[in-house]
């Protein structure tokens, strides 16, 4: 009982029972109930009233054999409890039919083709319904592309970028750093005159030794 009032879904009909039905097997109801546990329980699922276990499994909640199976899905189908449909190499399709009563009438006046598939067409009804309303979570969004990753600028300092200059015949260093004289890589120079002066050559040089030999 505590289990049908937390989810309604898998409450049987109140007409599954001797009152109502006079060849009515407690087999039946075990058998329904075995499928309806089966099958989606809320209109945002895609298994909403449906689902697709095969006679093996439907059996062995309750320790039926496969020909009880076969036997109360026929009389389930036949009552409007539930309907099945064949699919190729797969178990039939059951749907669990939760408005009976209107199911029944369209079935009467229009067929029992029309009526599975107005009621098909009710469910799919109810999942866009259910899915028009759920609420995107957080963790349910989309990541975000590496375009939108992208910063606007706004929230990122980065230093400020010095522009290229071209290097063009004004934009030379007009000054260069004069290099010392290397004793053993550059001979050394002899110079003849500065100012009525004689260097003698055989004395060491630097970049700025200078002697004045006087008369």
């Amino acid at each position: 009982m505590a289990r049908v009032e937390r989810d309604p879904f898998v409450a049987i009909a109140a007409t599954l029972n001797a009152q109502y039905h006079e060849d009515y097997k407690s087999s039946y109801l075990e058998v329904l109930s075995s499928i309806c546990s089966r099958a989606g329980t809320s209109p945002a699922q895609d298994n909403f009233c449906t689902c697709f276990p095969g006679l093996d499994t439907i059996a062995e909640r309750f320790k039926h054999s496969r020909m009880t199976v076969i036997e109360a899905t026929r009389w389930l189908e036949a009552q409007g409890y539930l309907f099945k449909e064949r699919q190729q190499r797969a178990s039939n399709l059951y749907t669990v039919i939760l408005r009976r009563d209107r199911f029944l009438e369209v079935r009467k006046a229009e067929g029992d083709h029309t009526a599975k598939e107005k009621y098909k067409a009710w469910i799919r009804e109810q999942q866009t319904r259910a899915r028009g309303r759920k609420p995107v979570a957080d963790s349910d969004a989309a990541p975000a592309s590496p375009e939108s990753q992208q910063s606007s600028g706004n929230d990122i300092k980065c230093a400020p970028s010095v522009p290229e200059v071209p290097v063009t015949e004004t934009s030379q260093p007009t000054i260069q750093k004069s290099q010392p004289l290397h004793l053993d890589l550059d001979p050394p120079k002899t110079i003849t005159k500065d100012n009525d002066a004689e260097i003698d050559p055989e004395l060491p040089l630097g970049p700025f030794y200078r002697r004045r030999v006087f008369d």
